[in-house]
């Protein structure tokens, strides 16, 4: 299984190397408010993955800047069907589906992993799992608590 990590902040305007992490100095000006900014994480999403790579695990944390997008959907049991892989990268019974986030043409599915693994205030990260060869795509979310330096 191969591994390719990139960064993005949650800080909004805050322009990190998506390589490294590293803040840039003197970026663009970004003129949009934070809902605005966190739109730009889902493009991250959407461009740093293939219509395969379909499964996204994060941890409650960035579910709470995710449920922020008009392009997220929460997971209804009552009217909607709990998707099943055969091909899990872990064991599927240790993680809660969250629901889907959209392009307008590629779906996601979102799921939850144990509070236990948290990698800690300011590492947080989302995986996106090929479920063919199980390589794996992974934004770490730099100054997850908007608090954090």
């Amino acid at each position: 299984m191969k591994t390719t990590k990139y960064y993005w902040s949650r800080y909004p305007g805050e322009f990190v190397n998506r390589n490294t992490g590293e803040i840039i100095v003197n970026p663009p000006t970004f003129p949009g408010d934070p809902a605005m900014w966190y739109h730009t994480l889902a493009a991250e999403i959407f461009g740093l993955s293939v219509p395969d790579q379909n499964i996204i695990l994060i941890d409650l944390e960035v579910r709470t800047v995710l449920e922020h997008l008009s392009s997220y959907r929460s997971y209804h049991p009552k009217y909607d069907t709990l998707p099943i892989h055969e091909n899990w990268p872990t064991e599927p019974k240790k993680f809660e589906f969250s629901g889907w986030i959209s392009n307008g043409t590629n779906k996601k599915e979102v799921w939850i992993k144990p509070l236990i693994n948290n990698a800690g205030p300011t590492e947080h990260k989302i995986d996106i799992f090929d479920l063919k060869g199980l390589d794996v795509v992974e934004i770490n979310i730099k100054r997850m608590t908007l608090f954090d330096s």
